[in-house]
């Protein structure tokens, strides 16, 4: 199918190798997003369908709220204040994601841009090449501002910080920006396949579940457990 495509739209203009690889890199970036973002969005739902603020959540065993200096948090949230500081955190990682491609572009343009010098300096996280992200700093503003004015009028307003970090101690330059958002796939699909396969490992083991009834009464509550605890320490 590739090499008919490209036979057939190959012109003076474009050759039937260059087609080739501007499908191949459609491909790699629709692989990308399927892959990536699909985690993302996996999180996002559930938490809109078991977590969604109510009366009753505040003091539900499934609410999300965190205080001060319990299991490490340095805030105090409520249940709703804590959905919607996560409700726009993983909105947020998906646009950055989803856009990572142009994204990765304009990292490369900004680290290798001779005119923004980098220094060697001890970051308290190892020694980095410290450098301005000019063309990146300037994308990663317009993503944030979309998303703040998509999420941000809620009764509780835009809840995480506005400050975007490059360049900076906290992330360096261009190249650690880019590893620090692809992390974020990494980290939630092993989560996402844990809750979307548990039914299926619990079934196949009577032991297993026994256990997870008399622990949590229930796979629906022990994915709800998990996914509370994730939900409130973890993002």
């Amino acid at each position: 199918a590739l090499d008919m495509i490209a036979r057939q739209y190959e012109n003076s203009k474009i050759s039937r190798e260059t087609l080739k690889q501007c499908i191949l890199s459609i491909a790699d970036n629709s692989n990308y997003l399927q892959n990536n973002c699909k985690p993302i969005d996996y999180m996002i739902k559930l938490l809109k369908s078991w977590f969604a603020p109510g009366a009753n959540m505040e003091k539900s065993k499934w609410s999300l709220a965190i205080y001060s200096d319990k299991e490490g948090s340095r805030l105090t949230h409520s249940h709703e204040r804590q959905y919607y500081y996560v409700l726009q955190s993983l909105t947020l990682w998906r646009e950055i994601i989803h856009d990572m491609f142009r994204l990765w572009y304009l990292a490369e343009q900004d680290l290798l841009d001779i005119e923004l010098r980098y220094k060697l300096k001890d970051t308290g996280q190892g020694v980095h090449r410290m450098q301005p992200a000019n063309r990146t700093s300037k994308a990663m503003h317009g993503i944030l501002y979309a998303v703040q004015q998509k999420l941000g009028h809620t009764v509780q307003g835009w809840v995480g910080s506005s400050v975007i970090h490059l360049g900076d101690t906290n992330v360096p330059n261009a190249f650690v920006f880019i590893d620090k958002y692809n992390q974020v796939p990494r980290i939630l699909n092993p989560i996402v396949n844990c809750l979307k396969h548990l039914d299926k490992f619990v079934a196949k083991d009577p032991s297993l579940l026994d256990y997870v009834k008399e622990k949590f009464g229930g796979i629906e509550e022990a994915k709800k457990n998990y996914s509370t605890f994730i939900l409130s320490w973890c993002i």
